[in-house]
């Protein structure tokens, strides 16, 4: 390298300054060597006596691979393999890899900093001890051996290790007020190189050690990582798409050239390099593989200089090129009018080649240029070792210069048009060329500009033009010196009918709606109607008069017949003709009885009077406004439908917690008789118990507590206890006291963040008959166990009380930093990660993302490296998960794995059937007829193939209720996609259009609005549920924090979901504010059935859609879930459905198939439950009935009721930071969640985990 430095120190002075540069080998190698991959390579360093190359790869939990200077695997003696696992990472620019070269104490360790702590292991693999303090995201070690570790956002230590192994103990000094510094290089005199997170290195001189305001120099504005040479001082700069070389002994350091810039060996995501100074080879880490370069060599150089001879039309080019000994075989002037996009070229004056050491001055003349135009250009020589450029210079010819060309004002007949017109220095006439094609025919009158220097904007008015017809034009501008002209532009006129759409569609009536531009003539409009295209029916012509401006008009439509598709379209008449409009199709609604479906009824479950204490909205229901109380406590049905989970305000048996996200635990039962009998489940004189789940028919229920609440359990910590309904006892799933940290030490991992000061207790399942239970805990509470650290978990299943620890690996050892199921930045998934006979449970361990199984009196099962578990079956026989973006299905004792699709970029799981027969799934890859690749193709997988069911939009998510709402979301509780038991019927929601309906809200800029649909794999047929049978497209109505468009509530539960559809696949429920069926006239949240063709009273094609709430109320109302058959569903409003409702308050009903009559109006249960209960009213109805209209039953005179209060009570405020491993550099370490309204992820209490979000 030093001869190649004196080369260049030749051609000092020249116009052109040679450069070194280090050609690609064409090798490059994986974690298996050369033809391999890695997961993702973030780091590489050299050990320079051996030759070794180091990796680090950010896949699976983090792992560094040896390689030998070939790219040829090299085995650990401490592993046999060639890699070392678990090594911790952040998978961004937060973790670096460094070797001691040294003779020192620590010659050969390996030195990995992964964002937290700066893990140490012997040459031989084996893992020595670690350094902490901060976030450690780079580390490095000079050719002494000292060792510095790079702290965001502002810090390096340097320590002098005096054994083996270094330890905080041996921190020297360390210099501070570094800008976001992460990856780090030092050279022999320890000058410190730091890249900041953001891009960005600065030399910081070894003299600033000890300082609390360091101050660098910028050396590289682009570089995010980087090595040193340890013996020449050159510095290697990673711009993620070239390595920059730097001469670091020159003050301040020089660039010397880059390579990998382009052609074979091109980096486009590079991150990390090494440098080994015996081979002067360079390694560039490439994403999914690392780079060898070869050899530095000295390449020509080129020189860009000003143009000369400008007129209206000709130039001349310069440069010079140095070959710097080398022979330059080639040399061109590219040029164009676009920066960056230089698409012509002309040779050089004079001919290559050009050989020694001399610059050659070339030059070469343009001709035929436009005037008043910039050119860019730029001198390119080539060589043996590829090509060289100047940079980048520009020139303008004489004449004027026309630039901004645009139309405005567009309607049917003119336009106005723009440009802003240069006439340099010169009077100028200009002139616009328009018409129908590129050859115009058209021409305005001339007009005269002053001379001037600087440009000046213009506008031409042309009218006379043809409706809905696009137009080219030009600007042409003349002077003394040339004639200019600009570029074609298009625009086009306006239809003279626009924007045609319908609303308000009955039985027999419909409002049609248009924009019409009268085009300055006076202009009439009428419709044309009827039951075919031919139309054949008429409305009476109206005039808008002879503006310039569309107008909008509404035409409504009376006596048509019910349930019958109108085509119709709008017709315009004016002097200058007759302009039509689109032909639109709409469907009368049928005529049809105002009553519920297949016979239903309403029975009332919550009391008739209730006293002020109503339930809260679910908050994984549509919302109208921030000041709605809802809470994310449980609110589910039992599967029988005989049983529903509500939170409400709590009663004088209840611990008094209210407000937006509290509230008490209710749990209401039907009585043998007919009727509801409610309960307030709150452990009373406790605040802070919280529900996470019950048991499918509600008998059994799971609550965190950091209060005691059984007389076995002592302390503040938190615990789980399971409720019994039968006789509403306790009992505590764990007894043990946390032995490692006190109650407000802990830090427990989940949903990607870390709640502080909380064990986590988080509850991930039960086995069928509800013995078996499943929940992670902040610390060791079995013998065996491991500590997890402050910022992880440990899993464990409770029977009786007694617990087992599931994190074990096959050899026995415990695993800590473990998750059941799955857990990513999107979430945790816990569907069926514990069999129905509680004997299988799967889980990852998360230091290497590796899936396991446990199984009751048998060693661990590993299932997969690097996986990510989706689902199992619930015999646990059978488990889906993911892997490098396939879909894997594993048999653990019966079968290996099974890549069920190869090359599928599968993006996530929307639900499978109980035995996994029936799979949906949604991937990027095309994996069957008629699959978008590259979009969300929804799948179904039965039989060992992939059917496609339809292409969804890109963008899914939502975040009306919560963030994260997604149909393929790995946490259940966010999941607004549901497959039936039977895996035949799937129920979901997307933007995309998939049956033909346009969901596009013209009032949302066309936006599409959410839709249901539901699938049948029996028939493969799929219908949406909440389309409107009218065609009327989705419009803006009362929105708040709810969708215009249809949408499936969420549990925002980890553990279950919601029953959308009936186990038949038959039903599926779903919430929207369109007015679906002209009952429907609220603009509210209002609760639909759909019912297939065939099913109940359902006799339509498309299905039938049915209004289970109200649809004329004040005020929205809540699907709560229904019972699996769907017989039984339960909404809440505040509408008085029955006669019987005697407040104002939120109610549940039952809209129940085969509604029962209660004996007694349904009751409460506790001392003073809800208060005294009203005298019934003087025209008593039964609290049960079939609803068959508004007024059915007239209501009584309105009781004098409390206004509804709003709680004002302060609510708990939860400390959250990123979980271990997981950084934004740029974040806040903490976050406090607001207490008025905080979206269900976040509305847990401070001091517990219940598995609320």
């Amino acid at each position: 390298m030093a001869g190649l430095v004196a080369v260049l120190a030749l051609c000092a002075g020249a116009p052109a300054q040679a450069a070194i540069t280090h050609p690609y080998t064409g090798t490059s190698f994986g974690s298996s060597g050369v033809g391999t991959s890695f997961g993702n390579a973030i780091g590489v360093t050299v050990e320079q006596s051996s030759g070794d190359v180091f990796v680090l790869d950010a896949g699976a939990g983090g792992l560094v691979y040896k390689f030998n200077a070939a790219g040829e695997p090299v085995n650990f003696s401490a592993s046999g393999t060639n890699g070392i696992a678990g090594v911790g990472s952040s998978n961004g620019s937060e973790e670096e890899i460094a070797v001691d070269s040294s003779g020192g104490p620590a010659a050969g360790d390996i030195y990995v900093a992964n964002n937290s702590v700066v893990r140490i292991y012997a040459a031989s693999g084996a893992f020595l001890g670690e350094l902490s303090g901060g976030e450690m995201c780079g580390v490095a070690v000079d050719p002494s051996g000292k060792v510095y570790v790079g702290i965001y956002p502002e810090t390096v230590r340097r320590y002098t290790p005096t054994s083996n192994t270094v330890t905080n103990a041996d921190e020297t000094e360390s210099m501070r007020g570094l800008s976001g510094v992460c990856n780090i290089a030092v050279d022999a005199g320890g000058a410190v190189y730091a890249a900041t997170y953001s891009g960005g290195v600065n030399k910081y001189d070894a003299l600033q050690f000890g300082s609390l305001a360091a101050s660098g120099e910028l050396v590289d504005g682009a570089g995010r990582t980087l090595a040193v040479d340890p013996t020449s001082g050159d510095v290697f700069i990673d711009e993620v798409n070239q390595v920059a070389q730097y001469e670091g002994s020159a003050e301040p350091p020089t660039r010397l050239g880059v390579s990998g810039s382009s052609g074979a060996g091109g980096l486009s995501a590079s991150f990390g390099v090494g440098v080994d100074h015996t081979s002067d080879e360079v390694y560039a880490a490439n994403g999914e593989t690392v780079e060898i370069f070869g050899p530095g060599v000295v390449v020509a150089a080129a020189s860009t200089e000003a143009a000369t001879g400008l007129t209206s039309s000709e130039a001349t080019l310069h440069g010079t090129v140095e070959p710097a000994g080398t022979e330059v075989t080639g040399c061109v002037f590219e040029y164009g009018t676009e920066a960056g996009a230089l698409s012509q070229s002309t040779p050089c004056e004079p001919a290559t080649p050009y050989t020694g050491s001399t610059p050659v001055a070339a030059s070469a003349h343009l001709n035929g240029l436009n005037p008043g135009t910039r050119y860019s250009y730029r001198i390119v020589a080539t060589g043996a070792s590829g090509a060289v450029s100047g940079t980048e210079d520009s020139f303008s010819t004489t004449g004027p210069r026309i630039s901004n060309e645009f139309a405005s004002e567009i309607h049917t007949a003119s336009a106005l048009l723009h440009a802003e017109i240069n006439p340099a220095s010169e009077v100028t006439t200009y002139h616009v060329e328009y018409g129908p094609t590129s050859a115009y025919g058209s021409t305005t009158a001339p007009v005269e500009l002053e001379a001037g220097e600087a440009p000046v904007p213009i506008a031409v008015h042309i009218g006379g033009l043809l409706a809905n017809t696009t137009y080219h034009f030009r600007f042409v501008a003349t002077n003394g010196a040339a004639s200019a002209t600009g570029g074609d532009e298009e625009f086009a006129t306006s239809g003279i009918v626009t924007n045609e759409s319908f609303s308000n569609v009955g039985t027999t009536t419909a409002a049609l709606s248009a924009e019409i531009d009268p085009g300055g003539e006076a202009t009439t409009y009428h419709v044309e109607y009827g039951t075919t295209t031919a139309y054949g029916l008429s409305t009476q012509p109206v005039s808008i008069g002879a503006g310039e401006t569309a107008v909008p008009v509404i035409v409504r439509l009376d006596a048509l017949q019910p349930d019958t598709t109108y085509h119709f379209r709008f017709v315009s008449t004016s002097s200058g003709g007759v302009g039509t409009g689109s032909d639109l199709a709409l469907t009368t609604h049928p005529f049809s009885a105002i009553a519920l479906p297949d016979g239903r009824g309403y029975e009332m479950v919550t009391p008739t009077d209730n006293q002020g204490a109503e339930p809260y909205s679910p908050t994984g229901s549509g919302r109208e406004d921030e000041t709605t109380i809802s809470s994310a406590y449980v609110s589910a049905a039992a599967a029988n439908g005989e049983a529903v989970a509500y939170a409400g305000a709590p009663t004088s048996t209840g611990d008094g917690n209210e407000g937006n996200g509290g509230g008490n635990q209710f749990l209401a039962t039907r009585n043998p008789g007919g009727g509801w009998m409610q309960s307030d489940v709150q452990p009373s004189g406790y605040r802070s118990p919280i529900y996470s789940a019950f048991s499918s028919d509600l008998l059994e229920g799971i609550l965190s507590s950091s209060e005691p609440v059984t007389p076995e359990v002592t302390g503040r910590a938190q615990h789980l206890y399971m409720r019994d309904t039968s006789d509403g006892s306790y009992h505590a799933l764990f007894s043990v006291t946390p032995p490692n940290r006190a109650p407000q030490e802990f830090g427990a991992a989940h949903d990607g963040f870390v709640s502080e000061a909380s064990l986590g207790t988080y509850y991930a399942g039960a086995s069928a008959d509800y013995t078996h239970l499943l929940f992670a805990a902040n610390d060791a509470l079995t013998p065996g166990s491991l500590d997890p650290g402050a910022a992880a978990n440990d899993l464990y299943e409770s029977v009786d009380g007694q617990l087992q620890a599931i994190n074990v690996l096959p050899d026995g050892s415990a695993a800590p930093n473990a998750t059941f199921g799955s857990s990513d930045e999107r979430g945790v998934n816990y569907s069926h990660v514990i069999s129905a006979d509680g004997s299988r449970v799967f889980w990852t361990d998360l230091e290497n993302g590796s899936l396991y199984m446990h199984e009751d009196g048998k060693p661990t099962v590993l299932i997969a490296e690097g996986a990510t578990y989706l689902t199992a079956s619930a015999d646990g026989s059978r488990v889906l998960y993911t892997k490098a973006g396939d879909l894997y299905e594993s048999q653990p004792g019966a079968g290996g794995p099974r890549d069920l699709t190869p090359g599928g970029e599968v993006l996530g799981l929307m639900g499978a059937s109980e035995d996994l027969e029936y799979v949906y799934f949604v991937a990027d890859g095309a994996l069957a007829a008629g699959a978008s690749a590259g979009r969300p193709n929804l799948y179904l997988l039965h039989g060992g193939v992939p059917e496609l069911i339809a292409t969804l939009e890109g963008e899914e998510t939502t975040t009306f209720i919560t963030s994260g709402v997604n149909p393929w979301q790995p946490d259940l509780g966010l999941r607004s996609a549901v497959v039936t038991p039977s895996g035949q019927g799937l129920v979901f929601q997307t933007k995309a259009s998939l049956t033909g309906y346009d969901n596009r809200n013209r009032a949302e800029n066309n936006n599409r609005e959410q839709e249901v649909y539901v699938y049948d794999a029996s028939s493969g047929e799929l219908s949406c549920a909440s389309c409107n049978p009218s065609g009327e497209p989705p419009t803006s109505v009362n929105r708040g924090l709810s969708p215009y468009g249809a949408f499936l509530p969420v549990s925002q539960h980890f553990t279950y979901q919601l029953h959308l559809i009936s186990d038949s696949g038959n039903e599926a429920f779903f919430e929207t504010t369109q007015s679906l069926i002209p009952q429907a006239n609220d603009g509210k949240v209002n609760v639909y059935e759909w019912e297939r063709d065939g099913a109940g009273s359902c006799r339509h094609a498309n299905g039938c859609i049915s209004l289970l709430s109200n649809g004329s109320s004040t005020t929205p109302s809540y699907l709560v879930d229904a019972s699996a058959s769907g017989d039984d569903v339960f909404l809440m409003t505040r509408s008085q459905l029955l006669s019987t409702d005697r407040n104002e308050y939120n109610d549940i009903y039952d809209a129940r198939v085969g509604v029962v009559a209660p004996t007694s109006p349904p009751q409460c249960t506790g001392t003073g439950c809800q208060g005294i209960a009203a005298a019934p009213p003087v025209f008593a109805t039964p609290a049960s009935a079939t609803f068959a209209g508004v007024g059915n039953f007239p209501p009584p005179p309105k009781p004098v009721s409390k206004p509804k209060k709003k709680s004002h009570k302060k609510c708990a405020v939860a400390k959250k930071k990123k979980a271990k491993g997981r950084k934004s550099a740029k974040q806040a370490k903490s976050k406090v969640i607001p207490c008025k309204f905080r979206p269900a992820k976040h509305a847990r209490r401070a001091k517990e985990g219940s598995g609320l979000r």
